[in-house]
């Protein structure tokens, strides 16, 4: 299952139902949305503020930016459980 914060929103912001739905037998993935959460840190150290929280009329970038974010996290590489079947 994958989790998608609202706008400006970090993954850590669904914790609880991370935790909830795994419990469960679920395997859940939570995803960022850099330049639109506050403070995404990228795995080399570097932050990615919220560039989209300062700018107006951006509704069209950025779900065309979160629906890429989530397609790399289904479709890019192999998880880290390659094990798990992917279905939708």
């Amino acid at each position: 299952m994958v989790l998608s914060p609202g706008f400006s929103l970090s993954r850590e912001s669904l914790t609880g139902p991370a935790e909830e739905l795994a419990s469960r037998g679920y395997v859940v993935a939570g995803v960022d949305h850099p330049y639109e959460a506050r403070g995404v840190e990228f795995p080399d150290g570097r932050v990615a503020g919220c560039l989209a929280c300062e700018l107006s009329g951006v509704l069209p970038q950025v779900v065309r930016g979160r629906a890429a974010d989530v397609s790399f996290l289904l479709d890019g590489p192999p998880l880290a459980f390659p094990e798990v079947t992917r279905t939708r």
